[in-house]
């Protein structure tokens, strides 16, 4: 039964479309897939957490919130399951948990120490996780990667995360967790 879960669960996840993911990362980073004026738990089409666009105080969680819609937008299934928030709109809106989620839920290889290298294997549409704390804990923040190598760079939802070194964000946040999704 488990090798029938884990097979069904390859056919799900090999939707996930790497160039679908940096597109609307390209497309959105500076702008938010929202529309002002009706909250910002409203799904029109998702949430916005930021505070560049509809005058809205700014929250952590606006960065891996967007990873969410990358990865939804790209073809991943909803992010829902054990610790996976999935609201409103089918989006997470924590790091830590979307972590979790995407470790646990999903299969995403995960790797997590302090000011970790990107491991050979990450590659475009995979994500970074910045904690501050720790490994999983304490605040933390998401990102997309969008150039390979071992000098990558992660985009996430203002002008000045678009294609950033990764260790850019390590100032703060020092212990770094990569997830790649194996297709």
């Amino acid at each position: 039964m488990y090798l029938i879960y884990l097979l069904l669960l390859k056919v799900i996840l090999s939707k996930y479309n790497r160039t679908k993911a940096l597109h609307y990362v390209y497309k959105y980073y500076k702008n938010p897939n929202h529309k002002c004026g009706f909250g910002r738990w409203q799904c029109t089409p998702y949430g916005y957490f930021g505070n560049t666009h509809c005058k809205y105080s700014r929250s952590d969680d606006d960065s891996s919130n967007f990873v969410s819609q990358v990865l939804i937008e790209s073809g991943h299934p909803k992010i829902i399951g054990d610790k996976c928030k999935g609201i409103p709109c089918g989006v997470e809106i924590n790091a830590n948990n979307l972590a979790y989620c995407l470790k646990n839920n999903f299969k995403w290889k995960s790797e997590c120490k302090k000011n970790l290298a990107p491991p050979k294997y990450i590659r475009e549409g995979d994500i970074v996780i910045y904690y501050k704390d720790g490994c999983y804990e304490g605040k933390a923040s998401a990102y997309v990667v969008t150039v390979k190598g071992s000098n990558a760079k992660v985009s996430g939802h203002t002008p000045e995360c678009k294609d950033s070194a990764y260790i850019k964000f390590a100032k703060e946040k020092s212990f770094i967790e990569w997830l790649h999704y194996d297709d």
